[in-house]
């Protein structure tokens, strides 16, 4: 008791001393100092954490040199032999049918975007050898593993993909196609010989359409968005179908 006593006359006598008032606002000093010390160091860090949030994530991803590596490197010479129009044609139609953006392509290229866009307007000449090799080995190695694709694009909700249980990619939902008159007259014309046309009739059907709507403008390379898809001629047909079917019911 004695003891407890004497400490809180010490600590009372002290804490109204002169010494003592200097040392507590010394602590207090030092409180803060410590404090905006903390605070920098918070703000550095944040900071820090904002500026990796901005780059580019693609270190996450599947590598670029993955990407354009081939199982078989003699597949790359074996589509190139068909003509390059010809493969620029087939990536086209490969970019439309799955909604991907020209960004999406490039980044996982390694071809900016401009380049990419070239090459998918006819002007691949502008682009050295190698790029465009990169660039079909993209499209070889997405077609044969679109796995690889899907996973690169998980975080893009504007361009994800996604795949069946055996790992094939399926086609997004495009934008209402808009048929010009020259489509028009060949689709009714190959719908008089049938009405039903198989996979391989519907790909001739498409490449006519194509063919003709490249004539109709004059030569100018159609736009991703212009091309005709076996998909496309596959709707047009089975609306072509119900239309009918409609005619004939209010006929009878």
């Amino acid at each position: 008791q004695r003891l407890l006593s004497f400490n809180e006359q010490f600590n009372s006598s002290s804490s109204s001393s002169p010494s003592f008032l200097k040392l507590n606002k010394y602590q207090k000093q030092q409180n803060n100092l410590n404090n905006n010390n903390n605070n920098l160091l918070f703000t550095q860090l944040l900071n820090q954490k904002q500026i990796n949030s901005t780059k580019s994530v693609r270190t996450q991803r599947t590598p670029i040199k993955e990407i354009i590596t081939l199982d078989d490197p003699n597949e790359l010479d074996k589509f190139m032999s068909r003509g390059e129009e010809q493969c620029i044609q087939d990536m086209r139609t490969f970019i439309t049918q799955f909604s991907l953006r020209q960004t999406t392509v490039a980044l996982m290229t390694g071809v900016s975007q401009p380049y990419i866009s070239k090459l998918l307007n006819g002007n691949h000449r502008e682009l050295s050898l190698r790029c465009r090799k990169n660039i079909y080995c993209w499209y070889l190695n997405c077609r044969k593993h679109p796995e690889k694709l899907a996973l690169f694009v998980q975080d893009h909700p504007t361009s994800r993909l996604d795949t069946t249980a055996e790992g094939e990619l399926i086609p997004q939902r495009r934008e209402r196609y808009v048929f010009r008159p020259v489509l028009i007259r060949i689709l009714e014309n190959y719908f008089k010989e049938s009405p039903f046309p198989d996979t391989s009739k519907r790909l001739e059907i498409a490449t006519a359409c194509n063919t003709n709507l490249q004539l109709d403008k004059k030569g100018t390379q159609l736009m991703p968005k212009e091309v005709v898809t076996p998909q496309v001629v596959a709707n047009w047909f089975a609306n072509k179908r119900k239309e009918m079917r409609r005619r004939t019911q209010r006929e009878k």
